[in-house]
């Protein structure tokens, strides 16, 4: 029986891109134009490396915290994640042997985005270039430090765009480290498509971009406060694996997707969404028992989420324990199925397990209730499992 899956955090990206003329036409001279033959990859470090920056978290004694990744839209300004600057009292900004204080301009805490103020960088200006003319299999180059390690060069491909909200993430083949958050993705000419973000742990080349168009949004957030609660800190991260993991369930990877949503509720624990699609990857792998302890956590985090109940449901039902599905399929019910699909779906669940345990009342009650909501669906309960109750009494 399928049951919906419930959508997890949504989560909207937004940056800012302000460009300067003189710094755009700068950049347009610097990067050899192209006639199907693109700039080497060391000319493009060339070009590209006075526009990125590592950013320096400082505590109140001023020792570095943590450190990320910034690229320059215009010559004071720089752009990078919301989560690299989190638990500082004042930043930086280095170059080689050169630094400059910062300030926070904007933020974006739920959508992880920050724009940084450099009084007197007089940075370069990058070249953006929007996701919706980007196409998977495209060479890029992820440029920031990793690791600590200045201005460090990867190459890979474009290897998704996930759609959300007219626009697209960016899914790349390119390494992204500790360090790199905040660095820049950028095509074969040299134009920024990306905010490098974040790599999901243990994934197999699942590293993500922020789309360049999106930091138009930013300028509406004057920086105010900086802490970040715990699902606002994973709402983009959760987002994405949400995505990761239903493309996986529509492709019939099903061993991708229960990996997926495993790190999903390792991220959100307290999110019943979570647990739930661990349980029902888990029951189409057949694995009963890791279902039934993931159904169950569903359950507990969630006990007004009908979804969790009728996971429940399902697992009950399958390992024959019909009773226990029984009253999980009614606290589905009672609780609400807004979707008419997965409502049908639960009374027909229902109604099987009715059968199973012989309760001829309740196999009638199902049927008149099929009868209201999708007359196809209860004709075939009435073939399969109503007239043999008729055919009994006679």
């Amino acid at each position: 029986m399928t049951t919906r899956r419930r959508n997890l955090v949504l989560v909207a990206v937004a940056l800012v891109a302000v460009v300067s003329l003189a710094s755009a036409q700068r950049r347009k001279e610097s990067i050899p134009p192209s006639k199907n033959v693109q700039p080497p990859a060391r000319e493009l470090f060339k070009v590209l490396s006075p526009s990125v920056f590592v950013i320096e978290t400082l505590d109140a004694k001023g020792v570095a915290i943590a450190l990320g990744s910034g690229v320059s839209i215009s010559n004071d300004e720089i752009v990078t994640n919301r989560h690299v600057i989190e638990g500082g009292k004042s930043w930086r900004v280095r170059q080689g042997g050169n630094t400059w204080p910062a300030r926070i301009a904007f933020v974006d805490s739920g959508h992880d985005l920050c724009e940084l103020r450099v009084s007197g960088l007089n940075a370069p200006a990058v070249i953006t270039r929007t996701s919706s003319a980007l196409s998977v299999g495209e060479r890029v180059y992820s440029l920031g430090a990793p690791e600590g390690f200045e201005l460090s060069l990867s190459e890979g491909l474009i290897s998704g765009l996930r759609k959300f909200e007219g626009v697209s993430l960016i899914q790349t083949t390119a390494p992204i480290s500790h360090g790199s958050s905040g660095g820049g993705l950028f095509d074969e000419e040299g134009k920024l498509i990306g905010i490098t973000t974040f790599a999901i742990k243990d994934g197999q080349n699942l590293n993500f971009a922020i789309p360049t168009e999106l930091v138009l949004g930013l300028k509406d957030h004057p920086a105010t406060e900086l802490q970040l609660t715990e699902t606002e800190r994973n709402a983009s991260q959760a987002m994405l694996l949400s995505q990761i993991a239903n493309d996986a369930m529509q492709s019939g990877d099903f061993k991708k997707a229960l990996e997926t949503y495993q790190q999903l509720s390792q991220l959100t624990p307290n999110d019943p969404g979570a647990w739930f699609g661990v349980g029902e990857v888990s029951l189409k792998l057949n694995h009963l028992y890791q279902a039934l302890e993931a159904c169950r956590k569903a359950v507990q985090v969630g006990p007004e989420d009908a979804d969790s109940w009728n996971c429940l449901g399902d697992v009950y039902d399958r390992m024959g324990q019909f009773s226990q599905a029984e009253q999980a399929f009614k606290k589905a019910i009672d609780l609400g199925i807004p979707d008419p699909v997965d409502l049908v779906a639960t009374w027909y669940g229902l109604g099987i397990v009715y059968a199973e345990e012989q309760k001829k009342p309740g196999v009638m009650d199902v049927y008149r209730h099929l009868r209201t909501l999708d007359q196809n669906y209860a004709d075939r309960f009435y073939r399969q499992y109503v007239q043999p109750v008729l055919d009994s009494q006679n």
